[in-house]
């Protein structure tokens, strides 16, 4: 089965984050970790791995307080897909913080 790169649209989903390490720079913030998807595409259930780096900037790092800004990454980890996810070639989900808004949304790509 072959899909060209397209959006991805979680519904039934849930991501497992594992903190590997951070580090707290005056006001930057860098986390990278990895993630575990557990989730249904096309109605078909599976899994797969993302290595994940989050970066942000804080009125008040240390507690962590006062996002100005923060964007991550989460690209997917060949070979780690169970189930529908089991043959994916490429995959990527990204995350661009609308502080101001409160505003969180995901957008990605996935080619089998």
């Amino acid at each position: 089965m072959y899909h060209a790169k397209k959006q991805i649209v979680y519904h039934q989903r849930c991501h497992y984050v594992f903190v590997q390490s951070f580090q707290c720079t005056g006001g930057a913030y860098r986390e990278s970790e990895y993630e575990i998807f557990v989730g249904k595409y096309e109605g078909q259930a599976g899994t797969f791995r993302t290595d994940y780096l989050f970066t942000a900037k804080y009125l008040d790092c240390p507690t962590l307080t006062g996002e100005v800004t923060g964007r991550c990454q989460h690209p997917f980890v060949n070979g780690s897909g169970t189930g529908v996810f089991q043959n994916i070639k490429e995959a990527r989900l990204d995350v661009r913080d609308d502080v101001g808004a409160g505003n969180f949304p995901y957008k990605g790509h996935i080619q089998f």
